[in-house]
């Protein structure tokens, strides 16, 4: 998964090992997710979640009409991590990376937006 964003990362871990996607802790901080992508990620990780006994086949037949279908296939003919395990644990730090980036590029927007008002603001 050499040389793909934190995102690409992240929807590639999913789609190799979809068990972690039950197992993911603080699944609600994907609420603060604004890069490229995050709507896939959503998507890849609700539907993993809501399926029985999730495998790599049961979610791809599931996103298979996905408008992200070429590129979700693109990322899974990416060599996996080692385990499932790892993957949890890759998956889990990339998510906070990506919410710290998400939150840090929020600031500096209101700080851009920011007008200076009368003294006294």
């Amino acid at each position: 998964l050499r040389g793909k964003t934190r995102m690409q990362k992240a929807i590639a871990l999913v789609l190799h090992y979809p068990q972690v996607a039950v197992r993911l802790p603080a699944p609600e901080r994907l609420a603060e997710l604004n890069q490229p992508g995050t709507d896939v990620l959503r998507r890849v990780l609700e539907i993993a979640r809501g399926l029985p006994d999730v495998t790599t086949a049961k979610l791809l037949g599931h996103l298979q009409n996905d408008p992200d279908a070429a590129s979700l296939e693109r990322l899974l003919a990416e060599e996996p991590l080692d385990g499932e395990h790892e993957a949890l644990q890759v998956l889990d730090d990339t998510l906070n990376i990506m919410v710290a980036e998400a939150r840090k590029a929020r600031v500096a927007a209101a700080v851009r937006a920011h007008q200076p008002g009368p003294a006294g603001h």
